[in-house]
């Protein structure tokens, strides 16, 4: 299902997965359309098993015609909760305040 150069094209409709710059990425066509969906992960066995499930899923939405066509639905979603540290500025007393 996947490989790093493809000799042909593959047939619309399937999905391909391919290595660029070290990061998984999808590849298909739809609608005339070359789509191209980077899943932002390393190459690894265990990154490959979610790219091609992840394939799965576009091959079965694009022959039941429900395909997501902003890809959001296809993204890796990742958690990430931010650490705000507040700032804390000293507040200086004015010149015209220390002469009252």
């Amino acid at each position: 299902m996947y490989s790093k150069s493809t000799p042909k094209k593959a047939s619309s409709g399937s999905v391909q997965i391919k290595v660029s710059n070290g990061r998984l990425q999808l590849v298909f066509t739809y609608a005339g359309q070359r789509k191209y969906l980077s899943l932002g992960l390393k190459d690894s066995p265990a990154t490959r098993k979610v790219a091609e499930a992840k394939a799965k899923l576009i091959e079965s939405d694009i022959i039941y015609e429900r395909l997501d066509p902003t890809l959001e639905k296809y993204g890796v979603k990742t958690t990430f909760t931010p650490t705000v540290t507040p700032i804390v500025t000293p507040v200086t007393p004015k010149l015209f305040d220390l002469w009252m």
